[in-house]
């Protein structure tokens, strides 16, 4: 099914830089700390998210952990200058921090295991399901990953050139969807990665979807896609 596109005023974004908020149906929760830059919910109990603090020219990083009545925080070693832009987790013994240099950690419960993926120079987003756990970006990489072991995907043939990929989300390990530059998006089907022409040349930024048959993505000037599937 084609692609449905619309666009947002310039004036509708949804931002916040004080907290985290969270809505049970009724209302909003405002948790002044954390200030999450990144957030990932598994259950009610269970939400993982990323802090930052600057101090000059260097940064820290935090891993916060919301056990259903208190967040908890975990220091990210730096790992090299590590930078996390991604985050998913399994289970409370199994989150990934996808970042720069190629670079996946993977929290165990207990400490933080660093994995890496040869010839990547960065990733921007991580997701998994029950067996594997699947990193993208930059140069168009896309990796799966079983165990410590990762394997490289091509696409510079499928995309027509060398994109950065930018998000990734799925509902099972059969259909995953990948957004990036100029308009790119990639499924996954469980037997191999294919193109599916989104007609745009504005790059996307993030994609969501939900296991009822629905992706979205959203991307530069104001562009929202949606699709079936």
């Amino acid at each position: 099914m084609p692609y449905s596109r619309s666009r947002v005023a310039a004036g509708d974004r949804a931002e916040d830089n004080f907290g985290v908020r969270h809505n049970d149906g009724n209302g909003w929760t405002i948790y002044e700390q954390p200030t999450a830059t990144l957030l990932w919910e598994r259950a009610p109990n269970d939400v993982w998210g990323l802090t930052a603090a600057t101090a000059g020219s260097v940064s820290t990083y935090q891993l916060v952990h919301w056990d259903g009545s208190v967040w908890h925080q975990i220091p990210i070693p730096s790992a090299d200058g590590f930078v996390p832009y991604g985050i998913w987790s399994r289970s409370p013994t199994a989150v990934y921090l996808a970042g720069n240099a190629g670079r996946l950690l993977r929290w165990n419960g207990t400490q933080f295991e660093i994995l890496a993926c040869a010839g990547v120079n960065g990733w921007s987003a991580v997701w998994g399901d029950a067996t594997s756990v699947w990193t993208v970006g930059e140069g168009g990489a896309v990796a799966r990953w079983q165990g410590d072991s990762c394997k490289l995907f091509s696409t510079e043939a499928l995309l027509g050139g060398v994109r950065h990929l930018t998000d990734i989300w799925g509902s099972g390990p059969d259909n995953l969807w990948i957004v990036g530059q100029q308009g790119s998006v990639l499924r996954w089907n469980g037997q191999a990665l294919v193109a599916e022409p989104s007609g745009l040349s504005d790059d996307l930024s993030a994609v969501w979807g939900h296991v009822s048959g629905v992706v979205w993505a959203v991307g530069n000037n104001q562009t929202v896609l949606r699709r079936t599937f």
